[in-house]
C-alpha cells in the first residue's frame, strides 16, 4: 500500500508521521501544500529523503526553498542517503561541506559518493576510516587508506583484536607506525596467521607476555609457535593454563620443562578445571582425566 501524498489532507501527519512526510515524492501540488504548512525548519524532521524526493520529483524551486532553510546540512544528508545528484546540486548552489560528508558516506558504504567528494576537494579526517571499519565497509576503508586518508593508530589495535589481517596490512602499507602490544593482542586472539605477519613486518613484542596471552587464547598452535620463537614459559603462564585450560596446554608446558608452584592447584580449582585437578593430583592420564571432568559436569550425575 503506497503512502498518501501531502496534498490529500492534513491527516497525513497523523497517518504516516512527520518523518514519513519528509520522505514522500514531492511533486508540484505537494510542494505548494508543503510550503503552506505552518512548520518552521526546526519543527520538521529534515530527513535526507526530503532533498532526494524534491530532486526526483523535478521540483527545483521547492528544493531551493528547503535548501534556504537547511543549507548547512544538505551535503552530509545527501552523502548519507547516497544521492550523488542532490550532493552535486547542493555544491553547485554553494552549499558548504565538511568532513561529515565523507564520514556519512563511509558509514553507509557509499564509495562513489566518497570518491566524488574527495575529487572535489571535500575534507576528511580519521573518523572516515573508523566509520568504515566499524560498519564493516572494508572496500571503502581500503580505498580510503590507499588514498592517504588520515587514521587513528588504534585502528590497528581494533583490527588485531577482531582478526582483520587485511585491514592491518592496508594500514601498514599506508604508513601506520608500529604499535605496542600488537603482537600480544594477536596472540590473545589466537590468530597465528596475523601474529606471524606482525613479526615479519617488524612489530616488536614483550617475550614475557606472549606465552601468557597465547594460553588465554586457548590455541595450542599459537603457544607452541611463540615458544619456538624464544618466548619463555613462565610460572604465571602456567597458572593461567591451570585456571583457564585447556589441559593440552598444560601438558605441553610441562613437557617443555615449565615449572609450577604451590598455587597451581588453587588456580585450577578456582577455574573449575576438574580435569586439570585430577591430572595434577592423581596422576591420571590426560584423556581419562578429561573424560571424568566432563562427566562430573553432566546434570544427571
Amino acid at each position: 500500500m503506497s503512502l498518501p501524498t501531502l496534498a490529500e489532507s492534513d491527516e497525513v501527519g497523523q497517518s504516516v508521521g512527520l518523518e514519513n512526510i519528509c520522505n514522500l515524492t514531492v511533486g508540484p501540488h505537494e510542494s505548494k501544500h508543503f510550503k503552506k504548512r505552518a512548520f518552521s525548519s526546526s519543527q520538521l524532521p529534515w530527513s535526507t529523503g526530503i532533498f532526494h524526493s524534491a530532486a526526483v520529483g523535478g521540483q527545483p524551486q521547492f528544493l531551493k526553498w528547503v535548501y534556504s532553510l537547511q543549507r548547512g546540512t544538505i551535503c552530509a544528508a545527501a552523502a548519507q542517503k547516497g544521492s550523488l545528484a542532490v550532493l552535486r546540486w547542493a555544491r553547485a548552489q554553494g552549499c558548504p561541506w565538511d568532513a561529515d560528508v565523507c564520514i556519512e558516506a563511509a558509514k553507509k558504504g557509499h564509495l562513489a559518493i566518497l570518491q566524488w567528494a574527495r575529487s572535489e576537494g571535500c575534507p576528511w579526517n580519521a573518523e572516515v576510516c573508523s566509520a568504515a571499519f566499524w560498519k564493516r565497509h572494508f572496500g571503502v576503508l581500503q580505498w580510503a587508506l590507499v588514498h592517504k586518508c588520515p587514521f587513528d593508530n588504534t585502528l590497528l589495535d581494533h583490527a588485531a583484536m577482531s582478526g582483520q589481517l587485511a585491514v592491518l596490512q592496508w594500514a601498514h602499507n599506508a604508513g601506520a607506525r608500529q604499535r605496542e602490544f600488537l603482537c600480544e593482542m594477536a596472540a590473545a586472539g589466537g590468530d597465528l596467521r596475523m601474529l606471524k605477519w606482525a613479526r615479519s613486518a617488524g612489530y616488536s613484542w614483550d617475550a614475557d607476555l606472549m606465552c601468557r596471552n597465547a594460553v588465554r587464547s586457548g590455541n595450542l598452535e599459537v603457544l607452541q609457535w611463540v615458544h619456538s620463537q624464544g618466548c619463555p614459559l613462565t610460572r604465571r603462564a602456567c597458572n593461567h593454563a591451570a585456571e583457564e585450560g585447556p589441559l593440552d596446554m598444560m601438558r605441553y608446558m610441562r613437557t617443555q620443562g615449565c615449572s609450577w608452584d604451590g598455587d597451581v592447584m588453587q588456580h585450577a580449582a578456582e577455574g573449575g578445571q576438574l580435569a586439570m585437578v585430577l591430572w595434577m593430583e592423581l596422576g591420571l592420564g590426560a584423556e581419562l582425566a578429561a573424560v571424568i571432568g566432563k562427566l562430573a559436569h553432566m546434570p544427571w550425575l
